[in-house]
């Protein structure tokens, strides 16, 4: 079948960009980004009692991201400030990143995603679908946000969700990922089933130490009982 869209891409210094997209003047692009149709980047940002004439940032972009549709990042106002995009991300459809935002590098931003102005986001953090972050917050490196989470407060570490996001901390959870990271570097299933049997060794250890320790403490009371039986009728 006939490529339809082909001449709809346009090559610009190593990039390719839909020719929907609009990317101003103001940007500087890397090398082997995408920039998929009607993505708007440089576009100004909103900032109550300016003047949208009076916009001077810039927007910089690394090598090699991955820029989807209808998404949009704006540029700040203040000369030689910039909106900074790391290399290697993704940013998926429809999200928004705000004026003077720092994304580094590895990051996954999905989508619907929306990123207020002044916002930090470190090197290889995930943000799930419909995240969205309040302005002036930072994400630190390697931390996940949960899909339709709402970040109004620093995440430095970890992994979190909900509205407000917190931290969650799920013993179990992190088992089961340690499980299936063992599962996928072996070559086969074996070292993910022995890892599942490490588990359940340890807490049929832990389940025989607890009967036990109830059956040695109610042997004791029964020995304590009959004692004082014993004393209460020599007495007597």
């Amino acid at each position: 079948m006939q490529d339809l869209y082909n001449n709809d891409w346009i090559n610009i210094d190593g990039n390719s960009i839909h020719k929907t997209a609009i990317v101003h003047p103001n940007v500087k692009l890397g090398k082997g980004n995408t920039i998929g149709a009607y993505a708007v980047i440089g576009s100004n940002g909103e900032i109550r009692g300016v003047n949208q004439n009076d916009f001077r940032g810039t927007v910089e972009i690394g090598d090699n991201n991955v820029i989807s549709e209808f998404v949009s990042i704006q540029r700040p106002f203040n000369e030689n400030f910039i909106t900074y995009i790391g290399d290697n991300n993704i940013i998926m459809a429809h999200s928004h990143i705000g004026h003077d935002v720092a994304i580094g590098n590895n990051c996954e931003i999905c989508s619907g995603t929306i990123i207020g102005g002044y916002a930090t986001i470190s090197e290889g953090a995930k943000l799930k679908l419909g995240v969205t972050i309040r302005n002036r917050i930072t994400i630190g490196m390697n931390v996940i946000v949960g899909l339709g989470s709402v970040v109004t407060k620093d995440i430095l570490e970890g992994v979190a969700y909900g509205n407000p996001a917190r931290v969650k901390e799920d013993k179990k959870r992190y088992i089961n990922e340690d499980a299936f990271k063992h599962y996928n570097e072996s070559e086969g299933e074996n070292e993910f089933v022995s890892s599942g049997q490490s588990v359940v060794k340890n807490q049929n250890d832990n389940l025989f130490t607890i009967v036990l320790l109830s059956i040695l403490s109610i042997g004791l009371l029964l020995l304590l009982g009959f004692r004082c039986y014993d004393l209460f009728f020599t007495i007597k």
